[in-house]
């Protein structure tokens, strides 16, 4: 039986294909943002390992490797132990709610949107170009973050991810575009990290 999750907790998550373990900073957005579309926001650490052993001082202060990321079917992924809740608690105290992005026209590129507070109603109009850096207002279910986690890794190592992944599946693939179409969160300027270009 998983822990119950708290903000600020630690988790470890296998990566698929044998590719080590994940860790992720938690936050329970009802908590903070009661009108929040959504309930659980992961930031992902830059910070991988082979098995399950860890340095936990380490992989605390670690900078990001993806943009905050929203997340559903966490609780029963938990529950289940699939994925570990550490026991050590972080002194690292980020709770900082990003923008996500918004698109509302899948004919065209136009009707795009910054969203506030994980929070449709609270939109802000905008264009692509300002927020292909930030995560959509939608959320990843696990069983596809892990795939998109081991994806980002094995880009920024070098290696070939058509190695490791079928691009011919469809839900890989679909993956596998928008890692690449995402700009890398810890290659970005800290000034427009978590928002949208231009935005106060």
């Amino acid at each position: 039986m998983g822990k119950k999750l708290k903000t600020g907790d630690i988790l470890q998550i296998p990566l698929p294909m044998n590719l080590g373990f994940a860790y992720a900073r938690y936050i329970n957005l009802v908590e903070q943002l009661p009108n929040s579309d959504l309930p659980d926001l992961l930031k992902v650490l830059d910070y991988k390992t082979k098995s399950e052993e860890y340095n936990f001082e380490e992989l605390e202060n670690q900078d990001y490797l993806i943009a905050p990321i929203l997340v559903s079917g966490l609780p029963p992924t938990i529950r289940k132990g699939i994925w570990k809740v550490l026991d050590e608690k972080t002194s690292v105290q980020d709770y900082n709610i990003p923008h996500f992005s918004r698109h509302e026209d899948w004919v065209s590129d136009d009707s795009w949107y910054y969203c506030v507070d994980a929070d449709s109603s609270k939109k802000v109009r905008t264009t692509l170009e300002r927020v292909k850096h930030l995560s959509p207002l939608a959320a990843d279910g696990t069983g596809i973050i892990e795939i998109e986690i081991a994806m980002t890794f094995l880009i920024k190592e070098g290696k070939r991810v058509e190695y490791y992944f079928d691009l011919e599946e469809y839900f890989e693939t679909v993956t596998y575009e928008k890692v690449k179409a995402t700009p890398p969160y810890y290659s970005l300027p800290k000034e427009i990290r978590d928002k949208a270009v231009g935005a106060e």
